[in-house]
């Protein structure tokens, strides 16, 4: 029995269709989907159509499909191998070629493939890599210049705002000052009253220049220099509140004047004329214009140590007692009584009783 192919044309396979290579392995990298490549036919594909044939027209048997028609295949296939080598010439070169190219990206090829042999291209590809190398290393450098700018503006405004911070310190500072000193002046405002703290503090201020020649501190030179009023004389009770209210600290200037410390001065004198003889001690000790005996002074520590061994009294003056302690107390107020008068020399040929009012 013959094998007639002229009868039966061989059908050809559509691109579209799937044949049993591509179910089993599927579709061959590198063929791109749009283009339609050669028709190939593999053993499988004969062998299922020889069946389908044979169903149709009938007249082949077994052995014709064992004999004739595997031989047929593979000559056929014989030819299909050599048209997929010449395909493989044909697309070894071009944009879809076998997977050996596929494989190898382009930025990867090798010097074979991309060299002087191939389409040129290898110099062209290289000169690029130069070129970006070049790019990356300017844009490497420009970026470190930018952080050393960055760097030194940002140490700058850091110096700046140090600088300002110091400034407004030194503003808060002086606004300190400022009310410091308005609050000053405006205590130092004398207004003629001789109880006012501006004279209390120019009498305090110049007894301990003038009388105990002790330097002043600057605060003391501001009373003198800000006091415009003559103070008639020492008040106890008001000088002791400066000392209270702790704008003066020298205790040895009230203690010299008034013979007792300021913060008891409120709680011991309690009567008008141990008062008054205290003021006078004090008035004569920082006038300009009188002077007193030592005797003076000795009369005026010894009343004072009287009233303080006898509790400081209000009534000692007066009354029967047999109290030795009053008895003393009344003798020595008497004898510095006296010494205001007797012990107590006017450089300006005036006394002390000077005037209708007596300076005690």
């Amino acid at each position: 029995m013959t094998f007639r192919p002229a009868e039966q044309a061989t059908p050809v396979i559509k691109s579209e269709s799937v044949t049993a290579d591509d179910r089993l392995h599927g579709s061959a990298p590198g063929k791109p989907w749009g283009i339609r490549p050669p028709d190939r036919t593999s053993e499988s594909d004969k062998l299922y159509q020889m069946i389908d044939q044979e169903e149709d027209g009938g007249g082949w048997s077994a052995e014709d499909m064992k004999g004739e028609g595997l031989g047929q295949a593979d000559e056929e296939n014989e030819e299909v191998k050599e048209e997929d080598d010449d395909d493989d010439d044909d697309y070894g070169d071009s944009c879809w070629g076998q997977d050996a190219h596929y494989d190898h990206p382009w930025g990867e090829s090798s010097e074979t493939d991309m060299g002087d042999g191939g389409s040129g291209s290898g110099h062209g590809w290289t000169a690029g890599e130069e070129e970006l190398s070049a790019m990356e290393r300017v844009r490497d450098d420009s970026g470190l210049g930018h952080g050393v700018a960055l760097m030194e503006t940002n140490h700058y405004d850091d110096e700046l705002r140090d600088k300002v911070r110091f400034l407004q310190a030194q503003v808060t500072d002086l606004l300190y000052e400022k009310n410091q000193l308005a609050a000053k002046v405006k205590k130092l405002e004398g207004k003629g009253d001789n109880n006012s703290n501006s004279s209390r503090n120019c009498f305090l201020t110049r007894y301990k220049w003038q009388k105990l020649h002790c330097s002043l501190t600057l605060d003391e030179w501001e009373h003198l220099v800000h006091a415009n009023i003559d103070v008639s004389g020492g008040d106890a009770l008001a000088d002791s509140e400066l000392y209270i209210s702790g704008d003066w600290k020298d205790y040895g200037v009230f203690v010299d004047l008034y013979g007792i410390d300021p913060h008891a001065a409120w709680s011991v004198l309690k009567n008008g004329l141990t008062i008054k003889l205290v003021n006078a001690q004090a008035t004569i000790l920082a006038s300009k214009n009188k002077t007193c005996t030592p005797n003076f002074r000795e009369l005026f520590a010894h009343f004072m140590k009287s009233l303080q061994r006898t509790g400081y009294p209000t009534n000692y003056r007066f009354g029967y007692t047999e109290d030795l302690e009053i008895l003393e107390l009344r003798s020595s107020f008497l004898a510095f009584r006296h010494a205001l008068k007797a012990e107590v020399v006017d450089t300006a040929k005036t006394e002390v009783m000077k005037g209708k009012h007596a300076v005690w």
